[in-house]
């Protein structure tokens, strides 16, 4: 009877040793050694999560090209938390003549821990709270991104009236045949160069340490919208760079002023395209 009953008691206190391990091990397989996204881009090295995904600990928010990728190199399941450890992975492009040619992921020496709360020591709840943390394999980069990028990555956009500045307007006529007034269109589409000619405000964008440091060099292409009073008023990625370099050139865009695109004698937004080179010298 004593030996039942102290069969008992081990099995009592070791049940979350061996629940955990259970865990852990079903887990290992689907993480160590593997990529995984955040869904949010916090720049703290040390992430905690309860056990509904929430974030509890305090982080700033940075660009996904550098704060989004983990490259899992630990996992442990006890206590009732899941904890994970990996590298920060960054994003970057490979450009042949201004044209994104390969996506290059570079392992950085910045470290991150990311401790997760579990309602119990199960694979079901594991399985519950990990795609509140990290994304799903076929879900897209979109959910994440700022509006930025939202294009970049296929999500679709509101896009007002467009009319194409080269073909000039045309004034369809009545019935009668006498000349109808029509309104301008909400935008315009002109090229790039005639838009460049009408700056009288350009902010020169920083390059970041980082970029430069590992010698990441080429162009950043915004399709942008210039209002009425030819403020820049939207900015969405057509051609990345990365590694923080896209966030830093649409933060000096942002700050350009163009003389207003007048058609038919009205102010008009403008959808063009900018550039932004970034060059080692």
């Amino acid at each position: 009877m004593r030996r039942v009953i102290l069969a008992i008691l081990f099995v009592i206190h070791a049940w979350p040793l061996f629940a955990a391990s259970g865990v852990e091990q079903a887990l290992h397989d689907e993480f160590i050694g593997k990529l995984v996204t955040l869904r949010g881009c916090y720049t703290s090295d040390d992430l905690r999560f309860d056990a509904d995904g929430q974030l509890v600990s305090k982080s700033d928010v940075g660009s996904w090209t550098l704060y989004s990728k983990v490259k899992v190199t630990g996992l442990k399941v006890g206590d009732d938390k899941l904890k994970i450890e990996g590298n920060r992975v960054w994003v970057s492009w490979e450009q042949e003549k201004g044209v994104p040619s390969k996506i290059e992921y570079r392992l950085s020496p910045e470290r991150l821990k990311i401790e997760v709360s579990l309602s119990s020591l199960t694979v079901e709840a594991a399985n519950q709270i990990i795609p509140k943390i990290f994304l799903k394999n076929n879900e897209n980069m979109s959910l994440i991104v700022p509006d930025l990028w939202k294009s970049f990555f296929g999500a679709s956009a509101d896009r007002a009236e467009e009319l194409s500045a080269s073909a000039g307007p045309t004034t369809p006529t009545s019935a009668n045949g006498i000349p109808s007034s029509v309104p301008a269109p909400e935008k315009v589409l002109v090229p790039q160069q005639a838009a460049q000619n009408n700056i009288i405000k350009k902010v020169q964008p920083e390059y970041p340490s980082l970029a430069r440091g590992n010698r990441l060099q080429g162009t950043v292409v915004f399709d942008a919208t210039i209002g009425t009073d030819g403020r820049v008023i939207s900015l969405q990625v057509k051609t990345p760079l990365g590694l923080g370099v896209d966030e830093s050139a649409a933060q000096a865009v942002s700050q350009w002023r163009y003389k207003p695109y007048l058609l038919m004698g009205k102010p008009v937004e403008v959808r063009t395209n900018i550039t932004v080179n970034y060059n080692l010298r």
